[in-house]
């Protein structure tokens, strides 16, 4: 008997350290991927500046769902908050305070928008840009006009 618990602890322990070797590979291979530059260049877009224009942003910013991440103010929300998984927050869109976005400049936003790229190159953590790959020039020129007037929220 003794011996049959002696081999089931050597396979428990080893079934832990291959788990353990399965995790550290998949951290590692998330990191790198997470920290990978990309180049990619964006689009010189022409922004509207009328009205009509600006509202028709606001309006293809809620259809397109940019308020279920970044919240019905632009200015970030919680959007994920598992114990397995961690909590993620949309970051601010507006030009206050704490915004992710006051220095971007419209090839930045097209290149995070289309693509998933920060200006810095590396991939924005969950931006669904496969979803807005698709917006033509002008819808996408509209909602960056929107996001740029929308009024300032001021959260880090």
């Amino acid at each position: 008997m003794r011996r049959v618990l002696k081999w089931i602890g050597i396979a428990l322990v080893g079934l832990v350290g291959i788990l353990a070797v399965l995790a550290l590979a998949g951290y590692v291979a998330s990191e790198r991927r997470l920290n990978r530059a990309y180049e990619v260049a964006g689009r010189a877009l022409t922004l509207p500046s009328d009205a009509a224009s600006v509202a028709e942003g606001q309006r293809l910013t809620i259809i397109r769902g940019c308020v279920d991440c970044h919240g019905a103010d632009y200015g970030g929300q919680v959007m994920i908050d598992s114990p397995l998984i961690g909590r993620a927050y949309g970051p601010n869109l507006t030009v206050g305070q704490g915004s992710a976005t006051a220095d971007f400049t419209v090839e930045d936003w097209d290149r995070a928008v289309r693509h998933g790229i920060g200006p810095d190159g590396r991939p924005l953590f969950v931006m669904p840009s496969y979803h807005y790959a698709g917006l033509s020039d002008e819808d996408l020129g509209r909602m960056i006009a929107f996001l740029r007037a929308a009024p300032p929220v001021d959260r880090a």
